[in-house]
């Protein structure tokens, strides 16, 4: 989400990437958005 706010980033993917990457191998990560889905809308939707 921080990314898309910044219009200068180019790295959007590579952090989309990574974060996909650490919500499907993280029960921690899937947990806590699970939990808090309004914190994380676009993972939220991804778990």
């Amino acid at each position: 989400m921080a990314t898309r706010r910044i219009p200068e980033t180019e790295s959007y993917e590579e952090w989309r990437d990574y974060c996909g990457f650490i919500l499907e191998h993280s029960p921690t990560m899937r947990s806590t958005v699970a939990e808090h889905p309004l914190w994380w809308r676009e993972l939220a939707r991804q778990a």
